[in-house]
């Protein structure tokens, strides 16, 4: 054996065991590309959306909706106030943009529309009010 194949040789253990440990490093963190897990959902009613539930009609309130799916009564009475935002919403909740989707099972499906319909009454009375 010469005595460069024996640096040649020396060099490339070392570098291969560099790149052993930064592959290691690397799995070790997040990547960039990596998607981030989501954030906790919240379980319960905020206590707005509690305070826009209560200010509801009976005939509207979605009872069932409330104790399926919280994060998305939230997300309701976060935007009420906005009417450009509330159609948002309810678009993203009844549009499959996706694909592929199996959507609200029928009765809370049922309540937001319900729900959506009085949105569109509520803010077409009040554009037909306003001058």
């Amino acid at each position: 054996m010469k005595i460069f194949d024996y640096f040649r040789i020396r060099q490339a253990r070392k570098m291969a065991a560099q790149a052993r440990r930064r592959a290691a490093e690397a799995a070790a963190r997040p990547s960039a590309t990596s998607r981030a897990p989501a954030p906790a959902a919240p379980e319960a009613l905020t206590p707005a959306a509690s305070a826009w539930l209560r200010a509801l009609p009976m005939r509207v309130k979605p009872l069932q909706l409330c104790s399926a799916y919280p994060r998305v009564v939230n997300r309701i009475a976060a935007a009420w106030s906005d009417p450009a935002l509330t159609d948002g919403v309810f678009n993203e909740l009844l549009l499959d943009r996706r694909g592929g989707r199996k959507g609200f099972p029928p009765g809370i499906a049922a309540e937001i529309l319900r729900l959506h319909a009085y949105h569109e009454q509520r803010w077409l009375a009040a554009r037909v009010a306003a001058p």
